[in-house]
């Protein structure tokens, strides 16, 4: 699906919101920061939201959700930041955003590892700051008991690293922080060579932590099958990647009955990524003609609803998808996005009336 640019006026609501002073961030209304439920990227999400007091929206890795987007309209934001990739964050939502006329930026990078560099450059940029009083906290990305140590942390940023990184980005904050288990050990005594003045801290990998990547694998997994059950073309390494999944998940579940939780917890991982990857190459199929347009036209129809309970006069939006619905039916493709684009522009106008009201 090809994202149209934001009309001038609407780039100039993203250039105002994203460049807030740090001191006033706590007076801006309605920052939601859009996150998957990677573990790695919502965790990043969670500790950047606790720090600038914003509101967090959680959606499932890689798939579109009616009731993320229903999520966000209720939180009413002036500004969404995005974390994380199109794979993980899927553009869907920045259609959604861009239709409405709510101000968006993405943050992100081609890994996990990537995307907190990323965030922290951005936050370095915007709230330089908010690093006098927040932890760096230093993990191997895929350390799922790291990880689980630093949602607990307050005011604490992670930066995420793994075997190809060899350094971490300069930054004047209140304390370092280095958490490992033994899972990421022998990558993270590299970092002991040149840094000064670190904690650190061992996370083990207990029978709970071993459950828990069992479970989230579990979850993308049946993600995966329900996508690839779909009535569309697929891919047969998709399928092919979904069966090494659910054979991994089963050694995994046979690995900690027996005790072995760092087994288990290893090839849960491995089940996890195979069906992250299913996922990913599930999208990439041919989709049937017309169906982009009927995601499009459904999500507008939310968008309307929801406004509409808001208290908002969406009679004209109605009426313009009601007539695009009708020549969907029809098979009159075009004039199905001339009345799609109408409703589009009217939603933008309720947005901006809305938006001009709070300043």
């Amino acid at each position: 699906m090809t994202l149209k640019p934001l009309s001038l006026l609407f780039l100039s609501l993203v250039i105002l919101t994203s460049t807030i002073p740090e001191e006033a961030v706590s007076q801006v209304h309605g920052i939601v920061i859009l996150v998957s439920d990677n573990e790695a990227d919502l965790t990043l999400a969670e500790k950047v939201a606790e720090i600038l007091n914003a509101e967090l929206v959680v959606t499932p890795w890689g798939l579109y959700s009616e009731s993320v987007v229903d999520d966000i309209l209720e939180k009413d934001p002036s500004f969404v930041m995005i974390i994380g990739g199109p794979k993980a964050v899927v553009p869907e939502y920045e259609k959604f955003l861009e239709n409405l006329g709510i101000p968006k930026t993405r943050i992100w990078g081609e890994t996990r590892v990537e995307t907190s560099r990323a965030v922290v450059q951005y936050l370095l940029k915007d709230y330089p700051s908010i690093f006098k009083r927040a932890n760096i906290v230093i993990i191997h990305g895929w350390d799922l008991p790291a990880i689980v140590k630093a949602k607990q942390m307050k005011y604490s940023i992670p930066i995420f690293v793994s075997q190809n990184v060899t350094d971490i980005p300069t930054i004047p904050s209140n304390k370092t922080i280095i958490i490992e288990s033994p899972y990421s050990m022998a990558i993270m005594v590299r970092f002991r060579k040149y840094l000064q003045n670190v904690t650190y801290i061992k996370a083990e990998i207990t029978p709970a932590i071993a459950n828990e990547a069992i479970e989230r694998a579990e979850i993308i997994i049946k993600r995966a099958e329900k996508m690839l059950e779909e009535p569309s073309p697929k891919l047969p390494s998709s399928i092919s990647l979904l069966d090494q999944a659910k054979r991994l998940l089963e050694m995994a579940k046979l690995k900690f009955e027996s005790d072995n939780y760092q087994e288990a917890y290893i090839l849960s991982l491995r089940a996890k990524l195979l069906a992250e990857k299913a996922i990913v190459l599930s999208q990439m199929s041919p989709k049937a003609p017309g169906i982009e347009i009927q995601i499009e036209l459904r999500m507008l129809q939310i968008v309307a609803s929801r406004l509409e309970k808001l208290g908002y006069d969406v009679s004209e939006v109605k009426a313009l998808l009601n007539k695009a619905q009708e020549a969907l039916k029809a098979g009159k493709i075009s004039e199905t996005i001339q009345y799609m684009n109408k409703a589009k522009e009217k939603l933008r106008e309720i947005r901006t009336h809305q938006w001009r009201r709070r300043r």
